[in-house]
């Protein structure tokens, strides 16, 4: 898969996800998939760095709060590389809301949606279609392919070179 079809595809999948939301039920309110309750999403180095970028993107005082609050979360959850265990992704508002935008989101999180009213499951024909193309891509940047809880892998990607130098997923 190219890069323009991977950042088409991965278009598509945020065009669905918007669709969903509008069409069965806004990701707003009970927030379980988000928290200690069902989530245990580990994502690749590639998608660390995003959101990374997107935080320095932000300025100097969102970048100190998250290099507090990323700790924190790695700490509280005993967040590592290996096994993946229930966390609170740092990202969720008090409000349930993610703080993160569609274009940063991990694709996981993009395809975990309402499929009923009542009903959140990952949607996986669009999740393997679209995190294929960032397992290549993460392996083309020469990226270790080892999955991470989110925090982690931010953190990393944060602690590593600056933002502005690293590679776009």
């Amino acid at each position: 898969m190219t890069r323009q079809r991977a950042r088409d595809a991965r278009a598509e999948l945020i065009q669905h996800m918007k669709a969903v939301q509008r069409s069965i039920r806004d990701c707003a309110g009970c927030g379980l998939c988000c928290t200690g309750a069902k989530n245990a999403v580990q994502i690749l180095p590639l998608e660390g760095q995003r959101i990374a970028a997107w935080i320095e993107r932000q300025g100097s005082p969102a970048v100190h709060a998250w290099r507090q609050r990323l700790p924190r979360a790695v700490r509280r959850f005993h967040l590592g590389r290996g096994a993946a265990c229930a966390y609170t992704c740092p990202f969720l508002t008090p409000e349930f809301r993610c703080t993160l935008p569609a274009s940063v989101k991990p694709v996981v999180c993009l395809s975990f949606n309402p499929v009923e009213r009542e009903r959140c499951e990952l949607e996986h024909a669009w999740y393997r279609r679209v995190f294929a193309g960032v397992t290549r891509r993460n392996a083309a940047a020469g990226l270790p392919e080892r999955l991470a809880p989110i925090p982690v892998a931010v953190l990393e990607a944060l602690n590593s070179k600056p933002a502005s130098r690293r590679g776009r997923g």
